[in-house]
């Protein structure tokens, strides 16, 4: 018998480049893509898919990393529901505001990363206020 292939999540991060501080949104869109050739399950937990209800990203302004002020969840473990599965090729998104859990309200370039949990890694940020 041949070994399972193991699945193959892509993720990615989308903002614009550049959002104005007079802008009160900061919108970072989270993906995921079933990039291998079988089903998947994916815990939603503790990622963008449920919202901002942890610390799910490292903000940095000038090589300091911005403390999460956003709303903290406990749960017991997870159930069925909280799953979303993928079949290969298929992805799901979401769109959250960043300023529900970070302060941006300084001008600079902030780098963001994803840093919740899950196999997979995500693409880097940068975002420019001013």
């Amino acid at each position: 018998a041949q070994p399972a292939t193991p699945p193959v999540i892509a993720c990615l991060l989308q903002a614009p480049q550049h959002v104005s501080l007079a802008e009160p949104v900061v919108p970072v869109t989270f993906m995921l893509r079933n990039a291998g050739v079988a089903e998947v399950r994916v815990l939603a937990r503790h990622t963008p898919l449920e919202g901002i209800l942890g610390d799910l990203f490292e903000v940095t302004l000038a090589s300091q990393r911005l403390g999460y002020r956003g709303p903290m969840v406990k749960r017991g473990a997870p159930d069925a529901s909280e799953f979303v599965t993928l079949a290969p090729g298929d992805h799901v998104r979401a769109t959250v505001d960043l300023l529900e859990g970070y302060d941006l309200s300084s001008a600079g370039l902030y780098t963001v990363r994803f840093s919740g949990t899950g196999d997979y890694a995500c693409n880097e940020l940068r975002i420019t206020r001013d």
